[in-house]
């Protein structure tokens, strides 16, 4: 079905992933760890379809330096969320955008399996099942996912509930929109909606839809830093 330079391409790419999503691990868990915890799931999560690319920008400006202030230091300066801390810049952007891009990544992994054993239809569609599946599990993982740094931070349980829907609900909605966009050239375009989906391809695919994702999102979340609902780390 799929051409062999193509199944090579998915294989390499899958498998640069995880080997960059472990050594991404490994460095903050032993070596460097973030002064936001978050950020160890959200710099992993994200290779997971970066690959390389986020192990570039993961040693390039996302790594700790090799003295971190103390956390409970680091939050007594930062307690409060309504003032940016740091100047904006592409590398704050992108790494905000991990937050979101960690917590739909997630949910598109844990929806495309679910429906390979559980299939889900929406108005008799298997695919725009899967996609509403993968929206309602992006909404809540990336809430959670925004809401742990609050928590860290000293917020209360509702506040940090409340800032983190007003912070990340526009950027989970236009990185699913993204993802969407991908998916529907491939699957009703490139290929077919019946692609099988535990072929190497399909999951390089999805690893497409999601650098669509963090692409379309990026936008929004630098909207949303300058507008102060969002803040650099």
């Amino acid at each position: 079905m799929f051409p062999d330079w193509l199944q090579s391409l998915a294989l390499f790419w899958l498998f640069s992933a995880l080997i960059s999503s472990v050594i991404i691990y490994l460095d903050i868990t032993f070596n460097r760890p973030q002064p936001m915890k978050i950020m160890v799931l959200a710099w992993s999560i994200n290779a997971l379809y970066f690959s390389v690319i986020a192990l570039v920008a993961y040693f390039w400006f996302g790594r700790a330096k090799p003295h971190t202030m103390p956390m409970m230091e680091h939050h007594m300066q930062g307690m409060d969320m309504d003032m940016p801390s740091k100047p904006i810049t592409w590398k704050g952007i992108f790494t905000v955008s991990t937050h979101c891009g960690a917590g739909c990544t997630l949910a598109d992994i844990i929806g495309e399996v679910l429906v390979f054993f559980i299939p889900v239809t929406l108005a008799g569609s298997a695919v725009f099942g899967s996609w509403g599946l993968d929206f309602v599990l992006a909404l809540l993982l990336g809430i959670f996912f925004q809401y742990l740094p609050g928590r860290e931070m000293g917020l209360a349980p509702k506040t940090a509930l409340k800032k983190a829907i007003q912070a990340d609900i526009l950027s989970l909605i236009s990185w699913q929109i993204g993802m969407y966009i991908w998916m529907a050239i491939v699957l009703f375009g490139i290929f077919t909606p019946t692609m099988p989906r535990d072929s190497a391809v399909y999951w390089f695919m999805m690893q497409i839809a999601m650098i669509f994702g963090f692409m379309t999102a990026y936008p929004v979340n630098s909207l949303l830093c300058k507008k102060g609902i969002k803040h650099v780390m």
